[in-house]
């Protein structure tokens, strides 16, 4: 199952789907929302290319564009070339109606792609008037247009500019003429500031002049009256009486946009339409990684981490799943893509499952709810994570390979049917060799936030651990979790797991940064100076080093304090959630879980008193188990893997159990009640 196979399939695509569609069938052209720019922010394989093909299958039956600004950056081209192959895409002609005419942006970008002799002023404007001339044939006067631009390639070779704009002179001369274009060249730079052209042709020639050999300011000049020429162009042909009624507006999709092509483009066309002040039918849908400058423009500074997902309306709220992009400046709609959430992995697993024979998915019940349940519980909902992870399940292995097997290797650190390489090296981009080792640091803590405050973990590298900091802050690269009611900027789960795989295999002696190094310094920041710190956070640390006992002793210790009534048994069982997800430096096993529990158990009980074993046993089988999904920290990373049946769901009844039984205040006993009750149920 490739990523674009499910595109426009997920709760998340649709809404963006039927916000764009309500957007293309609006009458009313100058209605504010119509006229609004939609910016789809999304950090790498979030899935925002697949659905800006799936916007451009939905579009093919009006007029689309559909533009790859990253593939036209070459350093040269600009917003000329890119409104040229927009204007292109766009005149096209659908299954539901003809081809638009855009006589004036058509010719106005021919005239700037020509590399004109600015001492000759007076030949120049010649060869253009006799193009535009109103006595000549529609064939004649468009071969000495196209003429034109072949004495140019004889000099210097055809410009990109003026490869885009020759087909829209070729295509459109036998439906208009060059008397139409002149009238309506006239029309569009009628009134652009010092009065109207003593004659197009001069016109043209200016403008080439700024465009080619002007200012900067001359240039944008120019290429504002190329946008404005190309939306009045627009407007005429959904009024033009022979082009029928047009009950869909036009749709331009630009992905990677930014760069500097999407910003300027994207600039442009903000202020031509505000200085036009006119309705156009363009819907014009940009996707980006980053924040390109010209959200930067609109909304400078710190923006709270989270805070372009706020455009998402989940099916609990009182008006039903939405998608309300945020406005932004008055004049651009920003959101930001969110992960898949749990219902729309499990929909995308039942589809898998029902491809796999009965036997590979043999002695599980309900199959499916449980691969969507596991897998999401893995990947958190990345897009792209989601998609390898099913594709290789479904496609990479023996028909009647059981499907636990065949997830334990599709998630180990390596292998033949293993994702980990291809999607981290996607995720991550190409980060440099120093931030590349830094990473699997930054990934050992719950937060990339936790890390940074860990002086030790970083030594003297200041830049080191700013870069690390910069990364944290950016919501493209990290997800929100939600903490004790707080939004916490994590790591995407997939993305910390496999980083956990690469600390894992580092060994050296104590200075190099292996695990139980990386543990330990962590640890040293939890405690703080005075050698305290919370409680949570060192058992945590203990834990992931290894040492079950030392986590095992600070969590018996509260515990105590909860039987003596000053502490709160729910803010202890937050506690053994919090410490229950600490990572396993054996990332899964291939062992059963009930093996792998009783072994690890008989090395740390002989060194415990016994009434700590109640304790331990809880921190074992959690650390191994997939938890309920109510449980208090289930937006965090854990590893199912190590016990993705919840076999070991009634040893954790049992130890809690036995600890309830020490309880006497009836309000402690019925916290771990009803703790117990989640544990009785299949997590999924």
């Amino acid at each position: 199952m490739a990523q674009d196979a499910w595109a426009g399939t997920s709760q998340r695509d649709v809404l963006v789907a039927r916000w764009v569609q309500e957007r293309l069938a609006t009458q009313d052209r100058d209605a504010p929302e119509a006229r609004h720019p939609l910016l789809l922010l999304g950090g790498r394989g979030s899935g925002k290319s697949t659905l800006l093909a799936h916007l451009k299958w939905l579009g093919q039956h009006t007029h689309t564009a559909h533009l790859d600004l990253a593939q036209l950056d070459d350093g040269q081209r600009g917003t000329a070339d890119v409104l040229t192959e927009v204007a292109f895409q766009l005149s096209a002609a659908t299954p539901s109606f003809p081809g638009l005419r855009l006589p004036a942006s058509g010719v106005l970008a021919l005239a700037l792609a020509v590399e004109t002799d600015p001492g000759n002023r007076a030949r120049a404007v010649q060869q253009i008037r006799t193009a535009l001339d109103e006595g000549r044939a529609e064939e004649e006067s468009g071969a000495l247009l196209l003429s034109l631009l072949e004495a140019a390639a004889t000099v210097a070779g055809l410009p990109p500019l003026a490869m885009a704009a020759l087909p829209l002179v070729r295509g459109g001369r036998k439906v208009w003429g060059m008397t139409l274009a002149k009238h309506r060249l006239r029309r569009a730079v009628n009134g652009l500031g010092g009065g109207p052209p003593a004659s197009p042709e001069e016109f043209l020639v200016s403008l080439n002049h700024g465009f080619r050999h002007g200012t900067s300011a001359q240039r944008a000049e120019a290429e504002d009256v190329l946008t404005r020429a190309f939306l009045a162009d627009l407007e005429r042909a959904y009024a033009d009486g022979e082009a029928g009624e047009r009950t869909l507006r036009c749709l331009v999709l630009l992905d990677d946009a930014d760069n500097t092509l999407g910003d300027t483009f994207l600039e442009a066309l903000d202020a031509a339409r505000q200085a036009r002040r006119a309705p156009d039918p363009l819907v014009v849908v940009a996707a980006a990684r980053s924040r390109p400058q010209v959200l930067e423009n609109r909304e400078p500074g710190l923006v709270p981490h989270g805070a372009y997902l706020e455009c998402w309306r989940g099916a609990d709220d009182p008006e039903g799943a939405a998608f309300v992009p945020r406005r932004i400046g008055g004049r651009l709609d920003v959101a930001q893509l969110r992960p898949l959430d749990r219902d729309e992995v499990g929909e995308f697993a039942q589809r898998v499952v029902r491809t796999l024979p009965r036997a590979a998915v043999h002695g599980i019940s309900r199959p499916g709810a449980w691969l969507g349940r596991v897998l999401y519980e893995l990947t958190g909902g990345q897009p792209l994570a989601t998609a390898a992870a099913l594709t290789s399940l479904a496609t990479t292995f023996e028909p009647d390979e059981p499907v636990l097997h065949r997830l334990r290797q599709v998630f180990a650190a390596d292998g033949r049917h293993a994702v980990a390489g291809p999607v981290l090296g996607r995720l991550l981009g190409e980060p440099s060799a120093a931030d590349r080792r830094a990473l699997p640091r930054a990934a050992a803590s719950v937060s990339p936030g936790q890390a940074v405050a860990a002086d030790v973990l970083w030594g003297s590298s200041t830049n080191l651990r700013e870069r690390v900091a910069e990364a944290a802050r950016d919501d493209l690269r990290t997800e929100t979790a939600l903490v004790d009611g707080e939004h916490v900027a994590v790591l995407p789960r997939v993305v910390r797991r496999l980083l956990l795989h690469e600390l894992a295999r580092e060994e050296g002696d104590e200075r190099a940064r292996t695990w139980p190094w990386t543990y330990q310094a962590l640890r040293l920041a939890a405690a703080g100076p005075e050698g305290t710190g919370a409680l949570r956070d060192l058992a945590y640390c203990r834990l992931a080093e290894g040492d079950v006992p030392g986590a095992t002793r600070l969590l018996h210790e509260a515990f105590q304090e909860v039987r003596a009534g000053t502490r709160e048994a729910e803010d202890w069982c937050r506690a053994l959630s919090w410490v229950q997800r600490a990572p396993r430096r054996r990332l899964h096993t291939a062992d059963d879980a009930g093996s792998e529990y009783e072994r690890r158990c008989a090395e740390v009980e002989p060194g415990l008193p016994e009434e700590q074993h109640p304790v331990a046993r809880l921190l074992i089988a959690g650390q191994l188990t997939l938890h309920p999904t109510a449980d208090p920290y289930a937006e965090l990373w854990s590893d199912p893997l190590g016990d993705p049946l919840a076999e070991l769901h009634g040893v954790i009844v049992e130890q809690l159990e036995r600890l309830r039984g020490q309880l006497r205040a009836f309000r402690q006993w019925q916290t771990l009640d009803d703790r117990m009750r989640l544990y009785r149920k299949e997590p999924w």
